[in-house]
């Protein structure tokens, strides 16, 4: 997808994304952080935002992180 290689290159791995079954137009994407401190320092950046505001993103996306502490 695009911008997938920028998100690598951040410190952001792609896991799943989608649409939601009733709106199109809202995207999901659930991603795995290899680098947080990148990652966190690309959710701020300008260049994340200009490539939101090209793509036609209308606000701010709702973001949460957490930790797996054990894998089953």
């Amino acid at each position: 997808t695009e911008g997938r290689q920028e998100r690598i290159d951040n410190g952001i791995t792609d896991r799943v994304y989608g649409h939601d079954a009733d709106d199109n137009h809202k995207v999901m994407l659930v991603t795995a952080l290899t680098d947080t401190a990148k990652a966190a320092a690309y959710w701020k950046s300008d260049m994340l935002k200009k490539r939101r505001a090209a793509s036609g993103a209308i606000g701010e996306p709702d973001r949460f992180v957490f930790r797996i502490v054990q894998r089953y």
